[in-house]
Parts: structure tokens; C-alpha cells; sequence
């Protein structure tokens, strides 16, 4: 790992590798705009009793915002299914971004990431890719083209080097936007998320994430 390049947090990944030779995408999300860190074990709680299908009608019932990062995203999700005729392994907010009649129409190739019944500070990109990683093993996927916010990606491909052999396949992070109305503050800005995104990469390096 080039360490110059992966402290530096004002820039993307480029391009690497074929789309074509991929078998899943995979999406973490960037903020939301409602239910705070602290409630999503709830959530957690909430999914060992419902199939996503439930769980994602019931938080569009409670008319769940998941913020502007996650909506676009969730479209980058869609035109790359699309595209490639490929399932998809998404962080919980990007399935409930997506438009609702292509849920409804892919519902079967696309396998969420809901929190822990036990989530007291965060689900953290880590935690997230553990669980992606488990669901991808089930399912026989091998290859993702690896989806996420532009200043996200570099920290994220670290990670998932650390846990995966495989390489993923990294497209156009077209996803550059924040959403001041996040209620994690650190995605409400450029600013905001460079400051926190610097001390994450450090701790992670310190605990040997990456």
C-alpha cells in the first residue's frame, strides 16, 4: 500500500479493471438523513423478523430520507445492474434510494446489509464490508465492481485489500456530493469529511485495518 496516497483525502481511485469480469457490485453508503447512529441496532432488531422485502417497506413507510449521496449512488447501483446484468450487495440505505419499481422488479438480485442487533456506536466501513464479504460467500460471488462516495473509495478498496485477495473492479466515482442535512455531520460537507476522514485513516492504520 502506497501510504502517501492512501492518507491523501481530496481525490478518487482510477479505473481498474474490466467490468465485464465481474459477478456482483458492491455499494456502501455515504450519511443519511434520519435515524441516528445510536438507533440502528433497532433496526438490526428489527430485520431477524422480517424478510428486506418488510424491512424496506416499513422504513419507506416511516418515509425514510436516506440523503442525496445515497440516492445518487443507489442510481450509479442501477445503471451498472443494468448494464452488466449484475446482482448487487448494498449497504442498507442504497436499497432504500433506489427507485421503487426497480427494487421491486430486482428484488431478487439485490442482497442488503442491514446493522447488528447490537450497533451502539455506528456501523463502520469495516463492519459493513465483513458482513458484504459474508453475504458474497453465500451467493458465490468472487469479482465486485466496488461502488462508493469519492472521497470514501480509497479507504474502503484499503479495507477490503486487507480482508480479500481478490481485487475489486473500481469504476467512475461519479458521486462527489455531501447533503448538509446528514445526520452524520461529518458528511455535510468536503471540509467536514476531510478533518474526520484523515484521524479514521490513521486509526485504522494503527489497528492494522489496512
Amino acid at each position: 500500500m502506497n501510504l502517501f496516497k492512501y492518507l491523501e483525502t481530496s481525490h478518487g481511485l482510477a479505473e481498474e479493471g474490466n467490468p465485464e469480469q465481474a459477478d456482483c457490485i458492491v455499494c456502501l453508503a455515504f450519511g443519511r438523513n434520519d435515524i441516528p447512529d445510536n438507533k440502528l441496532g433497532a433496526i438490526g432488531f428489527l430485520i431477524k423478523n422480517g424478510t428486506d422485502q418488510v424491512m424496506i417497506k416499513r422504513l419507506k413507510s416511516y418515509n425514510f430520507n436516506p440523503g442525496l449521496p445515497n440516492i445518487q449512488l443507489a442510481k450509479q447501483v442501477m445503471e451498472l445492474m443494468k448494464k452488466y446484468s449484475l446482482s448487487a450487495v448494498v449497504q442498507w440505505e442504497i436499497a432504500l434510494a433506489m427507485d421503487g419499481e426497480f427494487y421491486e422488479e430486482h428484488q431478487d438480485q439485490i442482497f442488503i446489509v442491514w446493522p447488528p442487533k447490537i450497533c451502539k456506536k455506528g456501523f463502520n466501513s469495516k463492519q459493513v464490508l465483513e458482513a458484504t464479504i459474508m453475504i458474497m460467500d453465500n451467493h458465490d460471488f468472487n469479482v465486485p465492481i466496488l461502488v462508493a462516495h469519492k472521497l470514501h473509495i480509497k479507504r474502503v478498496v484499503a479495507l477490503w485489500g486487507a480482508m480479500v485477495e481478490e481485487k475489486p473492479i473500481i469504476v467512475n466515482q461519479k458521486v462527489f456530493c455531501f447533503d448538509s442535512n446528514s445526520i452524520q455531520k461529518w458528511t455535510r460537507s468536503k471540509q467536514a469529511w476531510k478533518r474526520k476522514e484523515f484521524l479514521v485513516r490513521i486509526h485504522h492504520l494503527l489497528l492494522g485495518w489496512v
